[in-house]
């Protein structure tokens, strides 16, 4: 398919590509497949192994890069992508180019169908000179006409920017870097999102990291994230206080659109070497009239108060501790909207507790979620998400169950 698409032979348009079997690309360097316009139906087989060249080099605007550069007007379903850590680094020198980077696509265009698609890789990018770059576990930048729906990520993002100027940004984020497309029924799983950032010019630069889609353009609905640290370090060669970087941090994205969706961030980390900074933290993102019933957790860490700029944004969600959000009682408040809205449950939870999950997405990928993060699984919490030691009288929440101490 590549060779065809990348050669110039086809773009498979009006044609269908079926996986017809499982298949291993271990030990096998991948070069992107280029601009792709067909249908690719996984069957609902998997992809292992995959990985890519550990430096990318081009002089054209925008790099695109994944296991497809480009989708356009292309249909993939019914696909699981594993392997182990994409590591690529842009190794691009002249002017300024944009750079698109996703495993499953870098750039997605028009009308292209992207649902039930599953992406289990780490993902490392190092980006060295002046350039935009648009990150996420499945798709870096996404333009299309119908939603991503029913997409599932789960990996590490890390990204290394070794420098900046005038303008640049950074946008993370774990279905999506950049999305001007909706958002609907998708997760995100990230152990960790890590940002080595390194700015030494007297220029504002942007850093937007989050957990679904780090700038979402359009409506992001019934979407769920669970990050288990946010890793943000700054260390400048030669620090200036002129100099401002713009971090805007938040579990969903930093959009204003947002529908019965919830966030857990169980960890938040910082060091910075000089210069003055700026930090825009949300739980899901930043305020709006047109979001509704969306939650977040109020016990992850929060110790910025010591930079030039604080802002603490809830953004209208409602803030459980991280334990309640694992007890049937948060699953009912969780979906008493889609149950309104959308003629039944959206939201189920696993026999023993723990955070709830989409039901239509596991349901589709025949997958097991996840029921406890490391975090709640054996802790012992009050109501109001205190840490004990062990239970005392009267509720406790214990591995996501309610307890009574009499």
């Amino acid at each position: 398919m590549a060779y065809l698409v990348n050669n110039g032979y086809t773009d498979f348009k009006d044609k269908t590509i079926k996986l017809g079997a499982d298949i291993d690309l271990s030990g096998k360097s991948w070069t992107p497949c280029g601009r792709f316009k067909g249908v690719f139906d996984g069957q609902s087989h998997v992809i292992n192994g995959f990985s890519l060249p550990s430096v990318i080099n081009s002089s054209s605007s925008p790099l695109k890069v994944g296991f497809w550069a480009e989708l356009e007007g292309a249909t993939v379903k019914d696909l699981t992508l594993k392997g182990t850590t994409m590591k690529v680094q842009e190794g691009t020198t002249g002017s300024s180019i944009n750079i698109y980077f996703g495993a499953l696509a870098g750039y997605a265009n028009m009308s292209c169908n992207i649902e039930n698609c599953v992406v289990e890789i780490d993902v490392e990018y190092s980006k060295r000179y002046d350039s935009k770059l648009s990150l996420g576990g499945i798709i870096g930048y996404a333009d299309l006409n119908q939603p991503i729906c029913n997409c599932r990520y789960s990996g590490q993002i890390t990204c290394k920017s070794e420098n900046a100027y005038s303008g640049s940004y950074i946008s993370i984020g774990g279905i999506c870097g950049k999305s001007r497309t909706e958002i609907i029924k998708c997760e995100s799983l990230c152990p960790s999102i890590s940002l080595i950032d390194r700015n030494g010019n007297s220029y504002d630069a942007y850093r937007y990291i989050s957990g679904i889609c780090g700038v979402p353009e359009k409506q992001i609905a019934f979407c769920r994230s669970i990050v288990g640290l946010i890793d943000i370090r700054n260390s400048n060669a030669s620090p200036k206080e002129y100099v401002f970087t713009r971090y805007y941090v938040s579990g969903i994205g930093y959009g204003d659109s947002f529908i019965n969706c919830y966030s857990v961030i169980n960890d938040f980390k910082h060091s910075f070497a000089g210069s003055q900074k700026f930090i825009d933290f949300g739980g899901i993102g930043k305020a709006d009239s047109h979001s509704k019933a969306n939650f977040s957790n109020n016990d992850v860490p929060i110790n910025i108060s010591s930079l030039y700029e604080r802002k603490t944004l809830y953004d209208g969600s409602t803030s459980f501790s991280s334990a309640e959000m694992q007890t049937p009682a948060f699953l009912e408040e969780l979906n008493m909207y889609s149950m309104f809205e959308m003629d039944g449950p959206v939201w189920t939870q696993g026999a023993n507790g723990g955070y709830p999950y989409i039901a239509e997405l596991y349901t589709n990928l025949s997958i097991q979620p996840a029921i406890h993060d490391d975090r709640g699984r054996n802790s012992v919490f009050s109501l109001s998400g205190q840490r004990h030691t062990a239970p005392k009288k009267g509720i406790n929440i214990v591995g996501g169950k309610k307890i009574i101490v009499k």
